[in-house]
C-alpha cells in the first residue's frame, strides 16, 4: 500500500520519535510559556547538534 506521494510503509504521523526529536516534541507539548518554549527548544536543538558533531567528527 502506498500513500499519495508513493511512499510505502507507515504513515508519517505514526513514526516514533527518537533522540533530539523526542526531546523537542516533549518540550513543545508540555511547555506553555512562549519564551521558555523557545529557549528550551533552542537548547535541545543546540545539544543535539553538538552531540551529532562530536560523534560525526570528534570536535571535542
Amino acid at each position: 500500500m502506498t500513500d499519495e506521494l508513493g511512499n510505502r510503509g507507515r504513515r508519517s504521523g505514526s513514526r516514533a520519535h527518537r533522540g533530539t526529536g523526542a526531546a523537542l516534541a516533549l518540550v513543545l507539548r508540555t511547555v506553555r510559556n512562549r519564551t521558555a518554549r523557545l529557549l528550551l527548544a533552542g537548547g535541545v536543538i543546540l545539544t543535539g547538534l553538538l552531540i551529532w558533531a562530536h560523534l560525526a567528527v570528534g570536535i571535542f
